[in-house]
């Protein structure tokens, strides 16, 4: 962990879309409030390593002036698990499969729906 930053990995299934998009834009928000505090990643249950976010999702994240044509998906491992603070994971499935790989995990884990008051 870097000193006193939190760590808020963000998790879907192939980390090309969903995940990086909430990334980068989490990224965008903390820049433009001047947050430092935060480190923020993501990566996907069954992710080929360093493939690039999908491009309609480089075409939507543009339109807002986030730019995602560096990013590379990342496959998530226990170690990225252990690392976060905050796993914010896009479906119940994907809640099951982390849980799987670091019990642990399940306790700091939420459905990114949950925030709007949703739960799928």
């Amino acid at each position: 962990m870097t000193g006193n930053s939190k760590h808020i990995l963000f998790v879907c299934t192939g980390n090309t879309c969903r995940s990086p998009m909430c990334e980068a834009y989490l990224r965008h928000l903390c820049r433009r409030a001047g947050q430092s505090g935060l480190v923020i990643a993501s990566a996907g249950i069954a992710a080929g390593g360093g493939f690039p976010a999908s491009p309609h999702c480089i075409d939507v994240m543009a339109q807002i002036g986030v730019a995602m044509d560096r990013f590379r998906n990342t496959q998530l491992t226990a170690a990225l698990l252990e690392q976060a603070d905050l796993i914010i994971d896009m479906t119940k499935r994907h809640r099951r499969h982390i849980a799987a790989m670091s019990p642990p995990a399940a306790g700091k884990t939420r459905l990114l729906l949950e925030f709007a008051g949703e739960d799928d």
